[in-house]
């Protein structure tokens, strides 16, 4: 099964003409997916791809078990791939 990005409205239009909000930066990030995104097909957003969040077993079985994220381990995948996004945003 294959999954597709739809954007109706480009993001950096929306923040411009709904939001009336000024960035520096627009960047985009995609939560719980296993694969990066080709570059080529977001190029048109005015998005700088900065990378992903893959799925995380821990957080499914924390949700699952109505328990707190706080619980998630400091070794947890979705926690590293934070650290590593945050390190290309700071």
């Amino acid at each position: 099964m294959s999954k597709e990005i739809k954007i109706i409205v480009k993001l950096p239009d929306f923040q411009k003409i709904w939001l009336d909000i000024k960035t520096k930066k627009n960047l985009l990030i995609i939560n719980c997916s296993d694969k990066d995104i080709e570059k080529e097909k977001i190029k048109n957003l005015g998005l700088d791809y900065i990378g992903n969040i893959p799925q995380d077993k821990e957080i499914m079985d924390i949700s699952l078990n109505s328990n707190s994220l706080w619980e998630l381990k400091d070794e947890a995948i979705s926690i590293n791939a934070l650290r590593k996004l945050g390190d290309k945003i700071w």
